[in-house]
């Protein structure tokens, strides 16, 4: 557990002095520390529940053509496992550390542009990096190219954010809900509403139909599937929402940006509901992650609002360590993270 918390402090210490990543140093040392991450997560061994089903899937990359890579539901992913071989006699680690690189960059990139870096940095890390990085393989790389895709759209890079889209639903088909977000966020909406709804068929039928007949059966099947913390996790995105809504004129962000958090605003209300209502909060839980940015980006803003910075810097910080410590102390499946477990080691 100690491991887990110095990974969680040395940001939140750092979050709570105010230091922004501008200078040349500065911005080294916060991009090194994202780095270790990458290295902490993509090297792992044997930590996290789904550390053996992600040998099982690698194993059926063994013996087939790179065609038949495209046959499988997530072929960003399935590309990885056939590389594992081809280049390294099947090495989960290559997968496990591009994956992890992928999903760590995409977080960085996005940290880098909240308000204070270190912060949103810091709230990341007790779920987006220790518990959902270091099992959701397929579903961080996802992210990390949604965080990128995110930040593309706030900078109305159209060409980056579809690119980028495209790679994160290549690597799990849940990313897509974000894409019609692009309708807030880029310029000439209309030739973008238009490209949607022709591709949409197309993206639905290559990339979605597949995943959304086993996502049926996988989590709905028998009653519904839960996830321990999904109503955590939900009620984190919410009370951010609420945090924005109340403070939506203060932030001051660009229109296209404040179109995107409002959306994200109702999409986080409409799913904490849905956990009430829903068979399964496995199902809200897995798309309730890719609006997790609303967390980062308001409780990295919230300091600046609700003076002085290092008390709310430090009431939000404790929040996240809190539930760290009790995911940690008391979730059936913290001893599958305990002790962290290194390749060479």
């Amino acid at each position: 557990m100690i491991f887990y918390a110095s990974i969680f402090l040395l940001p939140a210490l750092i979050a709570m002095a105010n230091i922004q990543p501008n200078s040349a140093l500065a911005k080294s040392f916060f991009y090194l520390f994202c780095f270790i991450l990458i290295i902490i997560v993509g090297l792992r061994f044997e930590n996290g529940v789904d550390w053996w089903n992600y040998l099982v899937f690698q194993s059926g990359y063994e013996n087939i053509t790179f065609r038949e890579i495209f046959d499988d539901q997530d072929p960003g992913y399935g590309v990885l496992n056939w590389l594992s071989y081809k280049l390294f006699d099947g090495s989960i680690f290559f997968v496990n550390f591009v994956s992890a690189a992928i999903f760590l960059i995409g977080l960085a990139v996005f940290c880098k542009a909240m308000p204070s870096p270190w912060l949103a940095l810091a709230i990341s890390i007790s779920f987006l990096v220790i518990v959902m990085g270091m099992n959701y393989t397929r579903q961080s790389a996802s992210l990390g190219f949604g965080l990128m895709a995110l930040v593309s759209l706030f900078n109305k890079k159209n060409i980056k954010f579809f690119v980028s889209m495209l790679l994160a639903i290549s690597f799990h088909k849940s990313a897509i809900v974000l894409l019609p977000l692009a309708l807030l966020g880029l310029q000439n909406r209309l030739i973008v509403l238009v490209a949607l709804i022709f591709l949409a068929p197309f993206f639905y039928y290559v990339f979605v139909s597949t995943y959304i007949e086993n996502a049926i059966d996988l989590y709905l099947g028998a009653g519904g599937m839960d996830s321990d913390g999904a109503f955590v996790r939900v009620a984190l995105n919410f009370i951010a929402s609420i945090f924005y809504l109340l403070s939506r004129r203060q932030v001051n962000l660009a229109q296209n940006i404040q179109l995107i958090f409002d959306a994200m605003a109702v999409i986080n209300s409409f799913l904490f509901l849905m956990l009430f209502i829903f068979p399964s909060t496995t199902v809200i839980d897995r798309f309730a992650l890719f609006f997790t940015p609303m967390q980062i980006f308001m409780f990295s803003a919230l300091p600046y609002i609700l003076k002085p910075f290092p008390l709310t810097a430090l009431v939000i910080l404790i929040v996240y360590g809190f539930q760290l410590f009790l995911w940690l102390s008391f979730s059936v499946y913290a001893p599958l993270w305990i002790p962290y477990n290194f390749w060479i080691f």
